[in-house]
């Protein structure tokens, strides 16, 4: 099963990379990460305690998603939360919610949020050629966070 961990670990690298160069990322990705997590994750856990953890995952998405979109009316008047938030970052964050319990999930997010966050100031202060998109890249900035949790979680189970 070193290959699924192998094979999660490059798909996510691609994800960094298109999203940073492109500002998109290959949609066929994400089904490909889902069902590498998937196997992954059925070997470690009963298909109840995973269901139910994807679900409250993705209630908190929701949630979250949902004070976005709160917030992006009331700030704009307008409800055009993709200006901001793309396609490839809510299936990310929908992809990875099959890898996480409730709390780690939360800690993830909020990790990868701040940690992107101090990414893209870097990068705005210092790169030019970052400069010359509007958008930040969440999803590939998230994947690269994924990756070292990822990793500690490989280490931590084998």
């Amino acid at each position: 099963m070193l290959i699924l961990h192998v094979v999660v670990i490059c798909i996510l690298l691609i994800i960094f990379y298109e999203d940073l160069k492109y500002r998109e990322v290959s949609i066929f990705l994400f089904p490909v990460l889902f069902i590498s997590l998937s196997l992954i994750v059925f070997r470690q856990s009963t298909w109840q305690i995973i269901a139910a953890n994807f679900f409250n995952n993705v209630i908190y998405l929701i949630l979250i998603l949902g004070i976005c979109f709160v917030y992006v009316y009331l700030r704009f008047r307008s409800l055009n939360l993709a200006a901001g938030l793309g396609w490839g970052d809510v299936l990310l964050l929908l992809t990875t919610a099959i890898w996480f319990e409730l709390t780690e999930f939360v800690l993830f997010t909020t990790t990868c949020f701040i940690v992107s966050l101090i990414i893209h100031l870097v990068f705005v202060r210092f790169s030019d050629l970052y400069r010359k998109h509007d958008s930040v890249p969440l999803a590939g900035f998230m994947s690269l966070c994924m990756v070292p949790w990822f990793l500690f979680d490989l280490y931590v189970h084998h």
